[in-house]
């Protein structure tokens, strides 16, 4: 029985620590974080950098076609939670914590935030830019 029992359990951790090793490594983060990357290699390479981004089109076209709303725009929840709306503190403190399950129940950040994240990173990619030529 005690042996059964330990080989359950240990294959049970190992399908938890794969599982969070998983979660880890396909993190929302770790998503922007390698859009962000990829827009510095197209900078580097000299492309321009705003057309790059029209590839958040065409995979919003693609996903959108295949009816993933919540992949293009993001769950209801992101939409229409907005904490700056909390009447109080607890209030505020459920709506961030709604707002977090619904952002991390996918893997990924919904392509509309993917894109807005990128516009506003590019926009401090220029403003150095503009702040350091002579």
């Amino acid at each position: 029985m005690a042996a059964n029992i330990l080989t359950h359990t240990s294959g049970q951790l190992a399908f938890m620590a794969l599982s969070l090793w998983s979660r880890w490594l396909y993190s929302r983060e770790n998503e922007l974080a390698a859009d962000s990357y990829a827009l510095d290699l197209c900078r580097k390479a000299g492309f321009d950098l705003r057309q790059c981004l029209k590839s958040f089109d065409i995979l919003s076209w693609y996903a959108l076609d295949h009816n993933d709303f919540d992949g293009v725009y993001g769950q209801d929840d992101e939409l229409e939670l907005d904490p700056k709306r909390a009447t109080g503190t607890i209030d505020r403190i459920y709506i961030e914590t709604r707002l977090w399950v619904a952002r991390h129940r996918r893997s990924h950040p919904s392509l509309h935030e993917r894109r807005q994240t990128l516009l506003m990173y590019l926009s401090k990619v220029e403003a150095n830019a503009r702040n350091t030529s002579p």
